[in-house]
């Protein structure tokens, strides 16, 4: 089946955005999400928990959700952190305490400078306090 539009990243955008695009009936959408496929009765006994942090602890989720050269912080006064990443439905959400956390202000100034008009920290900021 050949498809019109392929969303790659089932997370909190590119679900969204599939789902949207999948009104329009004549559409056909692929998402695309990367991880493993676990069918329920195959799915580990971590991933039953009602505690999603102990997917994080063993070593073989570990290497899953973690790159290891993606490390971020908020603030430069902050210590760099390893950032965990997503893959499955939710994508980063769903490891990330499924939560936001407004984009620092000065890296959307730089977004700006390389060449992507109207996405300053005075651009955007509205759109997050809208958000918020």
């Amino acid at each position: 089946m050949p498809f019109d539009v392929i969303v790659v990243g089932a997370g909190a955008a590119g679900a969204v955005l599939a789902a949207r695009l999948t009104e329009d009936a004549a559409t056909n959408v692929l998402l695309l999400e990367a991880g493993p496929d676990y069918r329920s009765g195959e799915q580990p006994a971590e991933m039953a928990s009602p505690n999603p942090f102990n997917l994080l602890l063993p070593d073989h989720f570990q290497q899953q959700y973690m790159y290891p050269d993606l490390m971020a912080r908020r603030t430069k006064r902050q210590e760099h952190r390893v950032y965990w990443r997503g893959k499955g439905l939710g994508g980063s959400t769903a490891v990330n305490g499924q939560i936001a956390i407004r984009g620092v202000l000065h890296a959307f100034d730089r977004w700006e400078e390389i060449g992507c008009k109207g996405w300053s920290g005075a651009d955007v900021l509205p759109f997050f306090c809208r958000l918020e």
